[in-house]
């Protein structure tokens, strides 16, 4: 038989008549009374019990140990869903959010219509809010693990441009800013990469061009690394660029190709340069919002934006290295590619494309030998001939 525990030796009596205990929380020392001994030995071993944490309270522990540290864009991607997931599970205990609750959340990305990217990228800051949760003991599983980002959602791949455009950059390069657009179809470089290319990263004599160094754009314009250590590379210095980053006579190899008399572009610089290019050449429209002021008074603005964006030409230069016959391996090294996969993804979408038009094109061939193509009713092909070899 147990032995029955004297709880009024556990604590102290006050001259009130009440019992005093003691319980720590973070290494502290805290007091609890109560006039029943009993109850004050069950009250401490609740109180002793460590606090169970919010999601919201991870969230920010998270947030401080782990997004705060990384560069301003990339905390600038990571702000939007942090938010969100803040707003919808902030106040929640840890526990209560849920592979079903994740789900749930991925299924309203699908009924509003957003990417695949971004379904992906909200399921990601709680997968790694519950990482970093596990870790700290505060958690045993990863609920995020088991959600799968939905199916059919729009990939949002921004598409090579069309050859036109593609002879529209290689042919104007005379005008303000053209050489801009000229270098990125020629390197694949990232607008970052080529924001902070100097004069002494161009080797004339050996046909390389140095990729060495990047420019973070959110706020004041700084040097930084490149995006990966893939990214810091040599690129081939192609015929057609090389009369046109031949050093000018006064220019020193620290100055910086693109510059504001030179300091370092801004990204409101960049694309207000862009734009002007791309009017000039032709590769601009004029868009019109309608908005409603104060007093349900109707207003409409216009403004201009470009048909092409620099992100664009990076995969222009893509689609030749794949049209060239570049094996993969070469052109993850062209690309600056982190990982071998990200550039078979780019191959594999390029493939399927021209499988598309290879579709098309037979389709059409097909129908012409019903004569469908050209009004024949007797399906024959006015020029075809019995000495025809289809």
């Amino acid at each position: 038989m147990a032995k029955k525990i004297n709880y009024a030796e556990l604590y102290t009596l006050r001259k009130d008549g009440r019992y005093q205990g003691y319980y720590y929380i973070d290494g502290k020392r805290k007091c609890a009374c109560d006039r029943d001994p009993e109850a004050l030995y069950w009250k401490l071993k609740e109180l002793e019990k460590p606090k169970e944490k919010t999601f919201g309270e991870v969230l920010d522990e998270w947030q401080k140990e782990h997004v705060e540290k990384l560069e301003r864009g990339t905390q600038k991607t990571y702000k939007a869903h942090i938010e969100a997931a803040d707003v919808r599970h902030g106040d929640f205990a840890l526990q209560d959010v849920t592979a079903a609750e994740i789900n749930r959340i991925m299924l309203s990305e699908k009924a509003q219509g957003y990417s695949y990217k971004h379904a992906a990228a909200a399921k990601s800051i709680y997968k790694q809010v519950f990482d970093f949760a596990i870790v700290k003991g505060y958690a045993s599983t990863n609920p995020a693990q088991s959600v799968q980002v939905p199916r059919g959602l729009p990939r949002g791949r921004r598409e090579a441009p069309e050859n036109d455009v593609l002879t529209i950059v290689k042919n104007n390069i005379d005008k303000p800013y053209g050489l801009f657009p000229f270098l990125l179809l020629y390197t694949g470089f990232r607008t970052e990469e080529a924001a902070a290319l100097q004069w002494g990263d161009i080797d004339i004599k050996h046909k390389k061009i140095y990729c060495r160094r990047a420019v973070d754009l959110h706020g004041t314009p700084i040097i930084k690394s490149t995006k990966s250590e893939a990214g810091e590379r040599e690129v081939i210095l192609l015929d057609g660029l090389l009369p046109h980053v031949k050093k000018p006579a006064k220019a020193k190899d620290s100055d910086y190709i693109f510059s504001d008399n030179g300091k370092l572009l801004t990204r409101s610089q960049i694309s207000s340069r862009w734009l002007n290019w791309c009017k000039a050449v032709g590769l601009a429209e004029q868009k019109t919002y309608s908005n409603r002021l104060r007093g349900n008074k109707k207003c409409t603005r216009t403004e201009w934006r470009p048909l092409v964006t620099p992100h664009q030409l990076r995969h222009g230069y893509a689609t030749i290295l794949y049209e060239a016959g570049i094996d993969e391996l070469t052109a993850m090294e062209l690309m600056g590619h982190a990982d071998i996969e990200t550039t078979r993804r780019i191959y594999t979408h390029l493939r399927q494309s021209k499988r598309d038009g290879v579709a098309d094109i037979l389709n059409k061939q097909f129908a012409a030998l019903d004569g469908n193509s050209d009004g024949n009713s007797d399906g024959k092909d006015p020029e075809h001939t019995e000495n025809s070899n289809f």
